[in-house]
């Protein structure tokens, strides 16, 4: 999931949240990451890292050995200047101190989604906690990455998962920016 609210974008959140993500990705040795996504902006960002659009745009496929890591790089140093008070916090369990916030930004995200009146009732703390339990027996890594505020509030999210059968391979949720 990449999610930047309205009031926030063009500020490099997104290049920042998506920057950490391949840093995490090329440490923990994956090789390629696959997400899916429907807009287009999202595709554009993919893109410009040197990721590929296949299956009629839906997937994203970004073999981190053809990343464009000179750009990734511009993008860590550029963010700081953009949006210098705004800082990335990550997660495999929600913080009882975000919850408030997390909650209402990931429903918003997800409803902002082509795929919105398909999706089913917004996300719960209980639904929530119940994915980390469910990933964690799986022995999965769901990470979790969000943009916050200097006044608490969270602007943008990420997330994405590390699966034990495919340790090559990362995937991202979905994907709105």
């Amino acid at each position: 999931n990449v999610y930047i609210s309205p009031e926030a974008r063009r500020a490099g959140i997104a290049r920042a949240l998506v920057a950490e993500a391949l840093c995490e990705a090329e440490r923990e040795g994956v090789q390629r990451i696959e997400t899916s996504m429907a807009q287009p902006e999202s595709w554009r960002l993919c893109e410009r890292c040197g990721g590929q659009r296949t299956r009629g745009g839906a997937v994203l496929t970004l073999r981190l050995a053809t990343t464009n890591w000179s750009l990734v790089d511009a993008w860590c140093a550029d963010g700081p200047k953009r949006s210098p008070d705004a800082r990335l916090q990550e997660f495999e369990q929600l913080p009882g101190a975000l919850v408030d916030s997390f909650i209402p930004l990931h429903n918003r995200a997800w409803s902002d989604q082509p795929h919105a009146v398909h999706a089913g009732e917004p996300l719960t703390l209980a639904q929530r906690r119940e994915q980390e339990r469910s990933y964690q027996r799986l022995g999965s890594r769901w990470i979790t990455l969000v943009a916050c505020e200097p006044d608490g509030r969270l602007v943008g999210l990420t997330d994405v998962l590390f699966e034990p059968a495919q340790r090559e391979i990362v995937r991202q949720n979905f994907t709105g920016v």
